[in-house]
C-alpha cells in the first residue's frame, strides 16, 4: 500500500527517491531568443516559446522546471516588441518630418 500524498510505501517502509526536475527546453529557447532579439523575430519567437513552455511546465505536475526562464523570456520578448513599436513610430515620425522639410525620402 502506497500513500497517495507523499508516496510512502508501507509494504517496504520506504519513501521513493525524488526524481530530479528537468528544465524545459522551450523555456531555455525563450530566454535565449529574448536576449538575442535577432531583428525582432527573436522577440516574437521568445513570446511563443515562453508561453508554450509555461503551459507545458504547468501541465507537467512538477516533473519539469524552468518556469522562471520562461517568464524571463516572455518579459524580454515583450521588451523587444515594445522596442520595435517605438522604433517604427520614431521612423514614421522622422520620415514625415523630413518629407515636410523638403528632403527626398524615397
Amino acid at each position: 500500500m502506497v500513500c497517495r500524498f507523499c508516496g510512502y510505501d508501507f509494504a517496504t517502509m520506504r519513501r521513493p527517491a525524488p526524481q530530479p526536475q528537468r528544465t524545459n527546453g522551450m523555456a531555455i529557447a525563450s530566454l535565449v531568443l529574448g536576449i538575442l532579439w535577432l531583428y525582432w523575430v527573436g522577440s516574437i519567437l521568445a513570446l511563443i516559446f515562453g508561453y508554450s513552455a509555461k503551459s507545458q511546465i504547468d501541465r507537467s505536475g512538477g516533473a519539469e522546471g524552468g518556469r522562471g526562464l520562461a517568464v524571463a523570456g516572455i518579459v524580454l520578448g515583450w521588451v523587444g516588441v515594445g522596442t520595435l513599436v517605438l522604433f517604427l513610430v520614431v521612423l514614421a515620425t522622422a520620415s514625415t518630418e523630413l518629407r515636410e522639410a523638403g528632403f527626398p525620402t524615397g
